[in-house]
């Protein structure tokens, strides 16, 4: 037992062949660390993206594929450089720290990109994030030592172990991408917007609209092309603003109250709240 427990530990801390490991190991290790993260950063990435649509089939909701697909390499290239980062010391704790530093710091940065001053107010939980970041780059160093110990066999031991690794980052990826699915208050929205535009379609044409549709009387003309949802929360409000995206090329907007109260609809494909948030009782 304790062998067991010194050989899983060095599959973390140090190359399998010990301190005294030869040149080999050192070039192969980063090389197995970029595999690993390049992996785990696809499916984390792929499951977050779709983890909706699969678990809400009776919903029509959109998949930016071309988006996808850009964001799929960006996490390809940043998998491969935090496992190299990660893989490279050869003291497993330095290149555990150093990928989680760099990962947070990475973070920040998009942070920046986005909120610009604003996310200065974010430095104070750097140390505090990089202590929340541990699990992964240990993972990755893990996965790392692992892939390059498992490419030293040979014969079917060499197969089994890369498969078993595989099957390994495959579902911890999966399983961090399948926390990206949306709030419960989502689904209930775009559920809602869906049932509405099922009910408003399926009534004859000369029907009163709903009054969430008062603002878009065009839409019945539409009736006939297939759309997909899409939701952002509208932050610090229990509100939702979905979008819809018909395949003629309409749009409309839906602001949706996530207590159950009224929704009001625009044309555009604008979200419907700013510096003011729109009143849902307001359905002129």
């Amino acid at each position: 037992m304790t062998t067991q427990r010194e050989n899983a530990s060095e599959l973390i801390w140090e190359s399998s062949a010990g301190p005294g490991a030869e040149a080999g190991w050192r070039l192969s290790r980063p090389a197995a660390g970029a595999l690993v993260g390049v992996l785990l950063g696809l499916v984390y990435t792929l499951v977050a993206a779709v983890i909706d649509s699969v678990l809400m089939p009776d919903v029509p909701l959109g998949v930016d594929w071309p988006a996808l697909w850009g964001k799929l390499a960006l996490a390809g290239l940043g998998g491969a450089a935090l496992g190299v980062l990660t893989a490279w010391p050869e003291a497993g704790w330095q290149g555990v720290v150093a990928g989680a530093a760099a990962f947070v710091a990475w973070s920040f940065g998009q942070s920046y990109l986005q909120l610009r001053a604003a996310s200065l107010i974010l430095l104070p939980l750097f140390v505090p994030l990089v202590m929340m970041s541990l699990p992964v780059t240990l993972f990755l160093r893990w996965g790392a030592n692992r892939q390059a110990a498992v490419l030293s066999e040979g014969g079917w031991a060499r197969w089994r172990g890369q498969l078993w690794l595989v099957m390994v980052v495959l579902a911890v990826g999966g399983f961090a991408g399948s926390w990206s699915q949306m709030p419960a208050a989502s689904q209930e929205a775009v559920r809602r917007v869906h049932r509405l535009l099922g009910r408003t379609f399926a009534e004859a044409a000369g029907a009163p609209l709903p009054a969430a549709f008062q603002a878009v009387p065009e839409v019945r003309a539409h009736a006939d092309s297939p759309y997909t949802l899409g939701q952002e929360p509208v932050p610090n409000t229990a509100q939702v603003d979905v979008r819809i995206a018909f395949a003629d090329g309409y749009r409309m907007r839906c602001l949706v109250d996530g207590n159950g109260g009224p929704m009001v609809c625009r044309p555009g494909d604008q979200p419907i709240f700013g510096g003011e948030l729109i009143n849902p009782a307001d359905q002129r």
